[in-house]
């Protein structure tokens, strides 16, 4: 087991037994004790995940290497056997796109290794133009693996596999809006009861999401030139469809429409966010203290160990002037990364600050958002497909690749609550109104 595996397997262990200690105690009524102890779990699993983001980057440079050194002597170790026989065996991800591409033209043919791809494996594939081949488990494992460590907030997100046979789940969650009496779970009621006598009947109220996967699609250009050289064509073709689908399922998790596509966290169609308003008089373009104050006062605070920033680039030089007033004077409240325990991320009241190229432009609407994103759901299905064409850039002498796998995701959380004392509606999805 890698350094890698074994910090997911301690980081499972570990939320296992902060589940357990939950269970076996009130989560909703902890003693100081017990919620010291919690936090004691939050904090290990908030280290764990930090080792990760460091691990994953440091297998992705390693990676980055590995295709190079592949690309410039012509070589390729990492010889993958798909069968028993000798001559069914596949060099590299570079070698099965080969046989990909030579099936588009008639003159060529595809080498004996491919005759299983040519085949229904029980997964839908089907031969040529009709659909596409299913690629190898292990190499779509690797190219998701990759595209999720491209990602910035995908990986952050609570992911359900679904199973063969299944295009969606149905989520269940409680329908709860407000915290005030009579609403908490959906109308559960505790009442004190008079001798020899009984009290109103109340029960959970439940609802349903119902989340159905949809396609998502990378297409990549690789040269004739580059088809001749399978260690080269897999770099290219890795790099593409991690790239892109990093990029596109970190937008459409802060962005999506949730039309064919997953619901973003500042959309409109959103009925969880809270939106704050700019502060009287507050020019445009700006970001001032007491929209960070006011940011982080609606959210919750179960949420807020789990909560990050996220802020377009050209919001850092406004973030770098901010501070807590404090007598005559102030503290910065924006600290740069000091050292390993905080790369590559800056704090904010103390939270992670993720800079991400999809938040909207300085003084737009999600041009900074406080987000807890173990409250969106990612449901997904393990495979990759791809398929290629010699016409979309003939006149360029170029191959299309196109890879396509099932994804989608929403909020959990259905609206925003209202708190059992005040009227300021909490949900783990805040951001900030135009600032124009």
């Amino acid at each position: 087991m890698n350094r890698l595996q074994e910090l997911r397997q301690l980081k499972a262990d570990k939320v296992k037994e902060a589940k357990e200690f939950l269970a076996a105690n009130d989560e909703d009524a902890l003693t100081e004790e017990q919620e010291l102890q919690f936090q004691a779990f939050q904090a290990e699993i908030e280290k764990i995940n930090d080792d990760i983001i460091k691990a994953e980057w440091l297998r992705d440079q390693e990676l980055s290497i590995s295709s190079a050194a592949s690309y410039e002597t012509g070589n390729d170790n990492s010889k993958i056997t798909v069968g028993a026989d000798p001559k069914k065996e596949y060099a590299s991800l570079g070698e099965f796109l080969q046989d990909v591409a030579s099936v588009q033209i008639p003159t060529a043919s595809p080498s004996d290794k491919f005759e299983q791809y040519m085949t229904a494996t029980g997964q839908g594939t089907n031969v040529g133009h009709d659909g596409g081949f299913l690629v190898k488990h292990d190499w779509s494992e690797a190219l998701l693996e990759r595209g999720t460590q491209e990602a910035l907030v995908y990986p952050r997100c609570t992911r359900i596999p679904v199973g063969a046979g299944s295009d969606g789940i149905e989520l269940p969650y409680v329908d709860e809006t407000s915290r005030a009496d009579g609403s908490r779970w959906g109308g559960v009621r505790v009442y004190r009861a008079d001798e020899a006598d009984t009290v109103t009947a109340s029960k959970v109220k439940f609802g349903k999401h119902v989340l159905e996967l949809e396609d998502l699609m990378a297409v990549a250009y690789a040269s004739e030139r580059s088809l001749r050289d399978a260690s080269s064509l897999e770099a290219i073709m890795s790099a593409a469809f991690a790239e892109e689908f990093a990029f596109v399922i970190d937008n459409e998790i802060l962005r999506g429409t949730g039309a064919g596509q997953c619901l973003g966290v500042i959309s409109d169609n959103n009925n969880s966010l809270v939106t704050i308003a700019k502060e009287t008089g507050q020019d445009a373009n700006t970001l001032k203290f007491q929209n960070i104050t006011k940011m982080r006062a609606r959210m919750p605070m179960r949420s807020r160990r789990n909560a990050v920033w996220v802020i377009n680039q050209d919001v850092e030089p406004q973030l770098a002037e901010l501070s807590l007033p404090v007598g005559t004077g102030g503290l910065p409240a924006y600290l740069p990364a000091s050292g390993l325990a905080d790369e590559p991320f800056d704090r904010l009241y103390g939270r992670p600050v993720i800079v991400l190229e999809q938040a909207s432009t300085l003084g737009t609407k999600g041009d900074i958002g406080f987000f807890d994103f173990s409250k969106y759901v990612i449901v997904e299905k393990g495979g990759i497909k791809n398929d290629s064409s010699i016409h979309v850039r003939f006149l360029y002498n170029e191959r299309t690749f196109r890879w396509t796998t099932s994804i989608n995701g929403m909020p959990v959380q259905r609206s925003a609550k209202t708190p059992a004392q005040g009227s300021n509606t909490q949900s783990p999805f805040i951001t900030l109104e135009t600032r124009a």
